[in-house]
């Protein structure tokens, strides 16, 4: 099981090191087997948004609505059902409902009180592709090898978006990070999505146009032609293949885009909400009131409030 990398002379001391093969296996050979897959897990990008520990009494519900961001519930003890993307799920204690951007979902507790943390963030590949959507994470998990990491990791976001010491965002990243890869080692084989292989299959021909979308975000004149010449394609071809991967059109998606930039501003700056819609690409700042409050359903000014009062659950 160990061997010897190094003895001393004329004793009997040495230090060894473990033989590689002895270590058991994470149970994630579905997405291990892919190669594309270290490549976008390392490229991973976690903005944390909050994190809030709720008690909901008997009859509490939440939904149907869409978020704009990601979000996790992590239930201690709950007695009700959830309905995400028209999948029905019995609620019980130890649950962790995971819930991907854009996803329509309505969560009922039922009976006694539940205790539940409710965890919001973005977490992106090279700046725009949702990982959660793109890798097809399960919605629903259970099991009492998860327990243990899912409620430390609970408590500790909670605490640190509370108390915000410094680096308390960077410590968020970390502790969100850590449980989505959790999961992603141990629930490989729940993983599903309907149309994730046609962007896995496309996403490295976009790519330069994605990158070239986020480098160019502020910039309200930014075209979708010169997102195609990136990617040396007519423009005609581009919103083909760009809408048949992605499940938006360009435009569309660089809306949301500039939508989750100004999501992640109003949360982590003071700037005014004039600032914020420039820097997000918007020249027109009743044009931005109006499409954030189509994408996220309130107003800026309301988001923001929501979020650092901690009420967006």
């Amino acid at each position: 099981m160990f061997s010897i990398v190094q003895a001393k002379p004329n004793s009997s001391a040495y230090c060894a090191s473990r033989d590689l093969e002895t270590f058991e296996n994470f149970p994630d050979e579905a997405l291990r087997s892919n190669p594309n897959v270290h490549h976008w897990v390392d490229a991973e990008q976690v903005n944390p948004i909050s994190a809030v520990h709720w008690i909901w009494t008997a009859g509490w519900s939440v939904g149907p609505r869409r978020l704009n961001d990601s979000m996790w519930f992590w239930f201690e003890e709950a007695d009700g059902w959830a309905k995400i993307g028209g999948q029905l799920y019995r609620l019980k204690p130890r649950t962790l409902l995971l819930l991907p951007r854009g996803v329509e979902h309505e969560i009922t507790h039922e009976t006694g009180q539940a205790s539940v943390y409710a965890v919001h963030f973005q977490a992106t590949v090279y700046g725009s592709v949702n990982l959660l959507e793109m890798l097809g994470y399960p919605y629903c998990i259970t099991g009492k090898q998860h327990t243990g990491l899912l409620q430390a990791n609970s408590e500790q976001l909670a605490h640190e978006f509370a108390v915000k010491s410094p680096g308390w965002t960077r410590a968020m990243s970390l502790l969100i990070s850590q449980v989505l890869l959790h999961i992603l080692r141990y629930e490989s084989t729940s993983f599903q999505a309907p149309g994730i292989s046609e962007m896995q299959a496309e996403l490295p021909r976009l790519l330069p146009a994605l990158r070239w979308m986020h480098d160019h975000l502020s910039d309200p004149d930014a075209r979708i032609a010169d997102m195609a010449s990136v990617v040396n394609i007519c423009e005609s071809q581009f919103r083909k293949l760009f809408t048949k991967s992605m499940g938006l059109s360009p435009v569309q998606y660089m809306q949301r885009q500039r939508i989750e930039r100004a999501s992640s501003l109003l949360t982590a700056t003071d700037d005014s909400i004039e600032q914020i819609a420039q820097q997000s690409g918007f020249s027109d700042v009743p044009f931005f009131y109006r499409t954030f409050k189509a994408w996220t359903m309130t107003s800026p000014g309301q988001y923001r409030r929501m979020v650092k009062s901690g009420k967006v659950r």
